[in-house]
């Protein structure tokens, strides 16, 4: 359903991602081996439902989610790159609606942390060197510290690189 939004844009198929997404969590309870799919994949859901209609709730829904997933994917997990990755977004997200500099400041350590877990030869190191040059040029239109601004034309070009002709 879940992709199918993506992909047609149905609020309804949304909405019931939602509601079945919180039904299977329940079905894996804390201790499930796959409780951290559901919470991360629960928690795009209500990013995807925070861009329709932009209510704040749905945003910290997918923080505190993706926060609960990540506790579950520790470091030396396949997947904690995607986690980190997530949460990076929401919480850029959530900068900015609400303009908090904590959530900027841990979007760009977290995005530190993704990009270690994202090596070169890594297929997602681009979008993770592109997020963390935007979250520091964020960070610089906050505060002018021109260090942000040129650590982020580096990350920029770096992700440049890594991107041929016609990507």
């Amino acid at each position: 359903l879940s992709r199918r939004y993506d992909e047609q844009g149905a609020v309804d198929d949304l909405e019931e991602a939602v509601t079945l997404g919180r039904e299977a969590l329940e079905l894996r309870p804390p201790g499930h081996p796959g409780r951290h799919v559901t919470l991360h994949n629960l928690a795009l859901c209500f990013k995807n439902r925070f861009n329709k209609q932009a209510s704040i709730g749905d945003l910290e829904e997918a923080i505190s989610l993706s926060r609960a997933a990540l506790e579950l994917r520790p470091p030396g997990h396949p997947h904690r790159d995607l986690t980190l990755h997530s949460l990076t977004a929401f919480l850029n997200s959530k900068f900015n609606k609400q303009a908090a500099t904590d959530d900027l400041e841990e979007a760009i350590s977290l995005s530190r942390a993704a990009l270690e877990l994202r090596p070169p030869g890594h297929p997602g190191r681009d979008i993770t060197l592109h997020n963390l040059a935007v979250y520091l040029k964020n960070r610089f239109d906050k505060q002018a510290a021109i260090g942000d601004l040129e650590e982020a034309i580096s990350f920029r070009r770096a992700a440049l690189e890594l991107c041929p002709p016609g990507h």
